[in-house]
């Protein structure tokens, strides 16, 4: 996982869709997030232990590789795996910050630009091999350290889509696990460019399956565990006959 220190940053845009309206800025307090979209290598493990059900396209060709994004589960069941790990959805808002790479990029690429050398959208060409999705990691990372944050598996944040401004903290997040209209990010393999916009919204019924839909783990940060830990890493590397 790569740490996104936290930030402000300006959400949404007037120049989008009606529901990225309007842009308004946003603080995000520093927190984990997976570099890469969870594999069906993951996710078998999750399964193996838990007897949960199969994805959807789990034995077709196209989808079944060990290190292309799992696709083919719902909103809830991915809730499943994020609890089983000990791990969350991002937030809308967290997912968007750390797409942005800390400079409000166009495109949550390695340069904020999009073509097929640097995502995995619709069509096929140049670095862009798949008609389908692409084991993780296969193009650049944004400068946050984030593969496939453009294209590749839509991406399921922990937010209900409602329309912004985003209001207190925590309002619009599923935190129950209801069936829910839920918020995803970031474009697929099966859509056009336009949808791999950072500022880019698309809502998905948390109870149904398709083949495009994936997930990004995140996780809090704890200040005094990562300060604990740091003291114990600086002390192990202190020689043996240096002061305290």
């Amino acid at each position: 996982m790569a740490f996104i220190p936290g930030g402000e940053f300006v959400m949404g845009s007037d120049k989008g869709d009606e529901d990225e309206k309007p842009a308004h800025k946003v603080k995000i307090k520093g927190f984990w997030l997976g570099i890469h979209e969870v594999t069906n290598k993951q996710f078998r493990r999750y399964i193996e232990e838990t007897g949960e059900y199969h994805p959807l396209f789990w034995d077709e060709d196209g989808y079944n590789d060990p290190n292309q994004p799992v696709v083919g589960i719902t909103w809830l069941q991915a809730s499943g795996y994020c609890e089983w790990a000990g791990l969350r959805f991002p937030t809308e808002a967290e997912w968007e910050y750390a797409a942005a790479g800390g400079k409000q990029l166009e495109y949550p690429t390695a340069t904020g630009e999009i073509n097929r050398d640097l995502a995995n959208y619709r069509g096929v060409e140049g670095r862009d091999k798949w008609d389908g999705p692409s084991p993780v990691g296969s193009f650049p990372p944004n400068p946050f350290g984030l593969f496939d944050m453009a294209g590749n598996a839509w991406e399921f944040t922990s937010t209900v889509y409602k329309p912004y401004p985003s209001g207190a903290e925590g309002s619009r997040e599923n935190l129950k696990k209801k069936r829910r209209m839920q918020v995803m990010r970031g474009g697929s393999w099966g859509f056009s460019v336009a949808y791999c916009r950072t500022t880019r919204r698309h809502r998905f019924e948390s109870h149904l399956t398709y083949d495009y839909a994936g997930l990004r783990v995140a996780c809090d940060f704890d200040a005094g565990k990562w300060n604990k830990i740091a003291a114990a890493l600086s002390k192990a590397d202190q020689p043996a006959n240096s002061p305290k």
